[in-house]
């Protein structure tokens, strides 16, 4: 279960933010590589598993994107 949220949260994130695939295929491997340093950080900091750390970064990081989509949205709509 927590192979496959690091293996589709990080693209979902990346899909929401990128316009073509070079920008998808990279932003998916900076996303998915961030979550699990700071994942692996938080864990050390406070004790708690990685593997739950790391996805709960990952999808911390999903929710920042679909906020990031909602904004640019509403900038581009006319007043």
């Amino acid at each position: 279960l927590l192979v496959g949220a690091l293996v589709i949260v990080p693209p979902a994130a990346a899909r929401i933010l990128c316009g073509d695939l070079r920008q998808y295929a990279v932003t998916s491997v900076v996303l998915g590589m961030g979550a699990t340093v700071v994942g692996i950080g938080a864990s050390r900091l406070t004790d708690f598993p990685a593997g739950p750390a790391i996805i709960l970064t990952s999808s911390a990081m999903f929710v920042v994107a679909v906020g990031i989509r909602a904004a640019r949205s509403r900038r581009l709509q006319p007043s």
